[in-house]
């Protein structure tokens, strides 16, 4: 950083020293000039430690509202508004989760439609067959004992 003092400022027009003491006409054109350099350099770093604040503050207090939302019971109802009892929005969602995979892992073959299920048997047809196809031609080339490994293994895989 550099200071520079324009030495004019500190003599008064008739060539002598003024009624203010040198010593403070100095320290005041060193404060301007430090001001001056230093107000941005400041400014930034006020800014950045305000913001750093604000965003731990919003963290803390976002994290607590959600918490208090997710833990807060309430009295659960059905679509005809029938009470369930109470409850709390975690353990709905993590139920409808368990719901969800659940369903999606094992479907129940008996409330699939007509359609869905004649799908899966044409499905399960063209599969069969294609593997029947590839465990014939397998045991064509490469003999017995290998078509009874591939078979245990299909078993296992069902």
């Amino acid at each position: 950083m550099e200071i520079t003092i324009k030495m004019d400022e500190l003599f008064v027009e008739d060539g002598g020293f003024g009624t203010v003491p040198v010593s403070v006409v100095l320290i005041s054109a060193i404060a301007e000039k430090m001001m001056v350099e230093f107000r941005p350099e400041v400014k930034k770093e006020i800014r950045a430690a305000l913001g750093k604040m604000i965003e731990v503050e919003l963290d803390e207090q976002l994290s607590a509202a959600f918490q208090e939302v997710l833990n807060g019971e309430f009295t659960a109802a059905d679509k005809y508004g029938a009470q369930r009892g109470t409850t709390t929005l975690r353990k709905v969602i993590v139920d409808e989760l368990r719901d969800s995979v659940v369903a999606l892992a094992k479907p129940d073959r008996n409330q699939q439609s007509p359609l869905v299920q004649m799908i899966h048997r044409t499905m399960q047809e063209l599969v069969t067959g294609e593997v029947r196809e590839y465990l014939a031609e397998i045991k064509r080339t490469t003999g017995q004992k290998l078509v009874d490994t591939i078979r245990a293994d299909v078993e296992k895989m069902r």
